[in-house]
């Protein structure tokens, strides 16, 4: 690289995505540490050696083969290719049995050539991106999005098959089961819209200040014929005067979430309780606690994450989808909250939702 070019080389050292600078040809004159991680490659032996050669070459890519660039007299002009670069086997030992591991990474290689200028040399600029984490969440969110739909497609054929049934002999039982996967199956449709809608900041938010008591005792008037009917006890301890910084029905959707899960995570005879409390001088608080199964210690820390939901789901150690913790996070977080959870195995869970406080409306 000539005298002019120096200079950027302290930035192209610290770039996160590979770079390299190639001669009119497409040999390497420099590639970042970036690059040689990425390639393979350390730069002293892939100096002066076609970039095409090092790397398109070894992408599994059919485009790598028609790349307007490899010939020597094209114009310049820029391309972009993806591709998986294998990698060397590993084998690793576990559970008395010898596995093998392929460490290839998925590629996205953007190539600039640019011609000779003011009595410099034409160049060749290669920008080089680790896509495997990207392709590795899009992987993740389509087994989410498959998991949903095999949630939404069971209420759907209990659905069908009370229907059937009644067409011979209307009994009431059958028509609640009937009725009742309806309604989950809307519950899970809207859901699912509303996290779209969230996680895209295209739902609207009209924060005003709720009373905290008021909306823990709506929240258990709701669940209350649910809570009759699976034999669990719901209570709360009442406050006065403290109110939060919230939109009402979002919250109340909130509340619904939880306690839907608090309570069919509870067996007959168990407690499910919903308070507030203050939490600091410029918080509310409010605890969903129930004396259900309770939640594993390594499931916590990512409990509200879609894409740790879906390998536990995967692996057996849950039976939920993840979907409506993962409408609370991100309805709290739009009203300026947040939501934590505590358990412990056989003696059931804690939710907090914390919210801004409305002190000027505090009595």
């Amino acid at each position: 690289m000539d005298e002019h070019e120096q200079p950027l080389l302290a930035v192209f050292e610290r770039l996160s995505d590979g770079l390299v600078v190639g001669d009119e040809a497409g040999r390497v004159l420099y590639m970042n540490p970036a690059a040689e991680r990425l390639i393979g490659r350390a730069r002293a032996r892939a100096e002066g050696r076609p970039l095409c050669e090092l790397l398109c070459d070894r992408l599994e890519s059919p485009s790598t083969r028609d790349c307007p660039l490899r010939a020597a007299d094209s114009g310049d002009g820029a391309v972009t290719i993806s591709g998986s670069r294998p990698a060397a086997a590993a084998y690793a030992w576990h559970d008395e049995r010898l596995s093998r591991r392929d460490g290839g990474r998925r590629l996205r290689v953007r190539c600039l050539k640019t011609p000779p200028a003011a009595g410099r040399p034409g160049r060749h600029l290669t920008l080089i991106e680790d896509a495997s984490e990207e392709e590795n969440r899009e992987s993740a969110r389509e087994e989410w999005r498959r998991m949903i739909a095999h949630d939404l497609r069971n209420p759907l054929t209990a659905v069908q098959s009370a229907l059937t049934a009644l067409q011979d002999c209307a009994q009431p039982e059958i028509l609640r089961v009937g009725l009742d996967n309806c309604r989950r199956m809307a519950e899970l449709l809207d859901l699912y819209l509303d996290v779209g809608d969230l996680e895209s900041s295209s739902m609207p938010v009209s924060l005003q200040a709720v009373d905290a008591d008021r909306a823990a005792a709506g929240a258990l008037e709701r669940q209350k014929a649910l809570a009759e009917r699976l034999g669990v006890e719901l209570s709360r301890r009442r406050t006065s005067g403290l109110r939060a910084l919230a939109d009402p029905a979002l919250l109340a959707r909130v509340f619904q979430n939880l306690l839907d899960n608090a309570l069919k995570f509870t067996p007959a005879g168990g407690r499910v309780e919903l308070d507030a409390c203050a939490a600091g001088p410029d918080a509310v608080e409010w605890s969903v606690v129930d004396t259900g199964c309770g939640i594993p210690a390594e499931e916590l820390p990512r409990l509200f994450e879609r894409e740790s939901v879906t390998r536990a789901r995967q692996a057996g150690k849950i039976r939920g989808n993840g979907l409506g913790l993962d409408f609370c996070r991100r309805a709290l977080e739009a009203m300026g909250g947040s939501i934590r959870a505590e358990s412990e195995l056989g003696r059931g869970s804690a939710f907090r939702v914390t919210l801004p406080r409305a002190h000027e409306l505090d009595a």
